[in-house]
């Protein structure tokens, strides 16, 4: 019996929760241990570290009776495909952890599929552990009536159909990138390169081919991500760019087109009801639309809905 309890790399504070996992980590299965990312933590009692690469962090879901993790679509999934029923604390908008409250629509999602416990206000923490402990069960999940992997594989293919036609892949840090990386069939064979707005511990297949831009919060900085963004694409030439979003991917869509780049853009799988900013815009720019869920069909009719990648 073991926690584990992660909250990705995300940039905005989440004490909340961690503040909570310490006040009542003597109630939880033993040992409990902390993956805090950017948020400060501090604990003699509790094992504890910033950041770990991906066998790190697999072996530790692996291991653990208990998972507790915000709404991050990533983080949520892996534990999902190990099996495991993970206690989901999403961040909120009202505490300045996240820029809307996505998380909460995406928890509300998988709860009503039976697949996480969600806490809505970290009060409730303990009695949501309790409750996942009593039933850890998962539901047997459908597959979708045509892979999600060859609905991508045939647009990319279409686009980049040489085995030397090199790919662009464009994502933020955490979930959208565990999306993209969970898309490696569909590129693995093709030249590749990945651009990503936050640093990480790189696993195998990112290294010495990943590209770390400026992070942009829909202002000022979005110019310095179309310059990064002409300088990339000038340099490597892609004959497409395969993107699941941020801000900056319209960056590379719109130099994408001033270079004759076309962009395959899939809407992350965290956002259930109402589209993302980004999607809103990539509808009308990107040659290739995607969406994950179908409650998106009414903003997206052009679009096509092919289920969950994860």
């Amino acid at each position: 019996m073991s926690t584990f309890v992660s909250i990705g790399n995300g940039t905005q504070d989440f004490s909340r929760l961690l503040d909570e996992v310490r006040r009542i980590a003597a109630e939880l299965p033993q040992p409990v241990v902390v993956q805090h990312g950017r948020t400060p933590f501090e604990s003699d009692a509790l094992p504890h570290f910033a950041f770990t690469d991906e066998a790190g962090f697999l072996d530790h879901l692996s291991n653990c009776s208990l998972f507790i993790t915000p709404g991050g679509g990533g983080s949520v999934f892996s534990a999902i495909k190990l099996g495991k029923k993970p206690v989901v604390v999403p961040r909120l908008k009202s505490f300045d952890e996240i820029v809307d409250d996505h998380q909460v629509a995406f928890a509300k999602e998988l709860h009503r599929q039976g697949m996480i416990v969600p806490v809505y206000d970290v009060a409730n923490l303990k009695a949501a552990v309790d409750a996942a402990i009593e039933d850890p069960r998962l539901p047997q999940r459908q597959p979708e009536a045509v892979s999600p992997m060859s609905v991508i594989g045939e647009a990319v293919s279409e686009l980049a159909p040489r085995p030397e036609d090199a790919i662009c892949l464009v994502t933020p840090s955490g979930g959208h990138l565990t999306e993209i990386r969970a898309l490696n069939e569909v590129y693995r064979d093709h030249p590749h390169e990945f651009v990503i707005n936050t640093d990480i511990v790189q696993p195998d297949d990112m290294a010495g081919r990943t590209n770390v831009i400026t992070v942009s919060q829909r202002d000022w900085k979005f110019l310095l991500n179309l310059v990064e963004a002409f300088k990339i694409l000038r340099r490597q030439k892609p004959k497409v760019i395969l993107t699941t979003g941020g801000g900056f991917s319209v960056a590379f869509t719109l130099v994408g087109k001033l270079l004759g780049i076309p962009t395959v853009y899939i809407e992350t799988v965290a956002k259930v009801t109402i589209p993302t900013v980004t999607g809103r815009f990539m509808y009308h720019l990107a040659d290739r639309f995607f969406y994950q869920w179908p409650y998106l069909k009414e903003f997206f009719p052009k679009g096509r809905y092919i289920g969950l990648i994860l």
